[in-house]
């Protein structure tokens, strides 16, 4: 898909677990294959590391493969951390990607998961500007709460607070190139 290769120019690209299966049918090199490799036969994972990439035991069962993965890679220097292909098949894998945001959310780590519409990412105490198109879809979800002023959305936040399950921001989207929050 078109949305992954423009998120994927100049990275690194590791696949977890099964998806290095989906990596290789779109013909992508990868430089890392994490997991606990309950998908992947020992011939693939060959096959990979033969083709150069660093295969990553990750056996720990407590833990899902992406959030080891995403452990690895913050441990392992990695700043800037955009997850695809994570949300949509199961609502349980879904919210339990999404919930990561949170767990390791830190100062200095850019973590954003991408499904093929839309990007989330978590801002805490913080304030960020985005650029993209004018018209694009805005949607500002609390985590439990928060207290959000907004610049550049077409319905503006002023010192709004929004609480999960009630009076979230949603169908907003941008008149302008760039809006903060």
């Amino acid at each position: 898909p078109a949305h992954l290769k423009k998120m994927a120019q100049g990275r690194k690209i590791l696949a977890v677990d099964g998806a290095a299966k989906q990596a290789v049918r779109l013909g992508w090199k990868l430089e890392f294959v994490t997991g606990d490799f309950d998908s992947l036969s020992p011939g693939f994972l060959k096959s990979l590391a033969r083709k150069g990439a660093r295969i990553v035991p990750l056996p720990d069962q407590n833990f899902t493969d992406l959030e080891k993965t995403v452990e690895w890679c913050i441990r392992e220097g990695f700043h800037d951390i955009r997850i695809a292909q994570a949300l949509g098949k199961r609502m349980d894998h879904s919210l339990t990607n999404l919930a990561l945001l949170k767990r390791f959310y830190r100062k200095g780590v850019l973590l954003e998961v991408h499904s093929g519409f839309e990007r989330v990412e978590l801002l805490e105490d913080s304030k960020k500007s985005f650029r993209g198109a004018s018209g694009r879809m805005i949607g500002v979800i609390p985590c439990p709460r928060a207290l959000v002023t907004s610049r550049g959305l077409n319905w503006e936040l002023k010192n709004c607070l929004l609480r999960w399950g009630r009076g979230q921001s949603v169908s907003n989207f941008a008149k302008s190139k760039t809006i903060e929050l």
